[in-house]
């Protein structure tokens, strides 16, 4: 928009944003996040957070920019697969088969994966509620 300074476009941005989200109107805000947000790291990071927060990630997905180069910073690619890792363990799997392998960190995403895994076998999770952990429980 001529004339308006690049702070202000990011207030308007984020107004806009907000009151899509308000109005529930997630796939409307997915759909507007590539041409508000443009390649600001932060802001994709921030707002990839809130629809997380609302349980609405899944409606942003196809709007992150993964052509390569990729024009956002690894760590926001990294925190939606990480996410997913709690959430939707088959999505990221999906989403790490599709996206180039240059947008994230393979070891950022898969180290805690297979140390989660790891103690899940090993019995070293920390115990649900009402659960015993390693070592709690009865007295044999």
């Amino acid at each position: 928009v001529p004339g308006m300074r690049a702070q202000q476009l990011v207030q308007v941005a984020e107004l806009y944003l907000r009151h899509l989200f308000e109005a529930g109107q997630f796939a409307r805000a997915a759909e507007v996040c590539g041409e508000l947000l443009g390649a600001n790291s932060g802001l994709w990071r921030r707002w990839l957070l809130e629809f997380a927060k609302a349980g609405k990630l899944h409606t942003a997905i196809p709007a992150i920019p993964t052509r390569a180069p990729a024009i956002l910073d690894k760590s926001v690619y990294e925190t939606v697969l990480l996410h997913l890792l709690r959430a939707d363990p088959r999505e990221l799997c999906r989403l790490v088969r599709a996206w180039p392998p240059g947008l994230y960190r393979g070891a950022a995403v898969l180290t805690p994966a297979l140390l989660t895994d790891l103690r899940r076998r090993v019995g070293l999770d920390p115990p649900g509620p009402g659960q015993a952990g390693v070592g709690g429980g009865q007295p044999s």
